[in-house]
């Protein structure tokens, strides 16, 4: 299960290798978890631990940089 944290403060999601950002019709982003073990899909943010955590490799970072 994720724990959330206070606002400003960073999200886990934003490294993981599971996230996908969805952009709303009205222009907003939304962080999305594809992890199966994670039964919510939209986490209220920020994440501050997470069982389903797995951070990004430095390599696909910069390659997914783009998805968020």
């Amino acid at each position: 299960m994720a724990n959330r944290g206070t606002a400003g403060q960073a999200s886990l999601c934003h490294t993981c290798t599971f996230v996908r950002g969805v952009k709303g019709r009205l222009g907003q982003t939304y962080l999305m978890c594809r992890n199966e073990a994670i039964p919510a899909k939209y986490l209220p943010q920020p994440v501050l631990q997470c069982v389903g955590y797995s951070p990004v490799s430095p390599h696909e970072e910069t390659e997914n940089a783009t998805d968020l």
